[in-house]
């Protein structure tokens, strides 16, 4: 499934987001949403979703118009994690999953196979009868990314979905990402602000500042006179001696 955005304009009472953006995002592929805060990351985000209002055919799913389409359709086509998840404690991390199967009419049984198929790919079966409430931020984030993926969408999206993590929960969710592209075939879109992982994960890069766009592929967009442009940073590359992809240096 293909998202094409075209000549889209966005504004916020007086301020403009958005005029004649285009972008595309094709299956199979990880795309990183990266820019300085308040570029309009979380409202592109919002748009695509349907959950901020457009006014014309802005947004194509597969040449189908977005307003043309129901919340109900768009999310079977599309799973979203948010930034900021309002959880309910006090329910298991099992009935927190079976939750994302509310718009489907599965048996039971069926159900259960597809909730454990997930919980097991995810390897967060020793996770799977606590409470919410008991998990590590790392934890509660693969939980939450487990949710989405029982959805069955082709699409993810995801808002910050490291924002607060360790080094090493960011790691682990960024290269579970990675292995949902390759070995489930999604099309994963996410925002993030760490320059370093964009360039060790993603496929594609979207950089975004105050109505400037660029998109492509990660190593054509993630250069020094580009970081400069967009986040207003001087920048140093060498090659990381574990992945062997660039690693940028950064200096204000």
């Amino acid at each position: 499934m293909n998202i094409y955005i075209k000549n889209l304009n966005y504004s916020y009472f007086e301020n403009t987001i958005f005029n004649s953006l285009n972008l595309r995002f094709e299956e199979k592929k990880f795309y990183g949403i990266l820019g300085s805060n308040g570029c309009g990351k979380t409202t592109l985000i919002k748009t695509i979703l349907k959950l901020l209002k457009i006014e014309n055919d802005s947004i194509l799913y597969n040449n189908e118009d977005l307003n043309s389409l129901k919340r109900e359709d768009i999310a079977k086509k599309i799973a979203y994690v948010e930034q900021s998840t309002q959880l309910v404690p006090q329910i298991s991390v099992f009935e927190y999953i079976r939750l994302s199967r509310y718009l489907f009419n599965d048996s039971l049984e069926s159900e259960t196979i597809k909730i454990n198929k997930v919980i097991n790919q995810l390897k967060i079966s020793k996770l799977k009868n606590k409470y919410l409430n008991e998990l590590s931020g790392g934890e509660l984030q693969k939980v939450i990314i487990a949710r989405a993926i029982a959805q069955e969408s082709k699409i993810l999206i995801l808002d910050e979905p490291i924002a607060n993590l360790d080094p090493l929960h960011q790691l682990e969710i960024m290269t579970l990402l990675k292995d949902l592209v390759l070995k489930n075939n999604l099309t994963i879109i996410t925002t993030l602000h760490d320059i370093n992982l964009s360039l060790s994960f993603c496929d594609e890069i979207v950089l975004l500042d105050k109505g400037k766009k660029l998109q492509g592929n990660v190593n054509d967009i993630i250069t020094q006179s580009n970081i400069k442009e967009f986040f207003n940073l001087d920048s140093h590359f060498i090659t990381n001696p574990f992945t062997k992809k660039p690693f940028v240096i950064l200096n204000h």
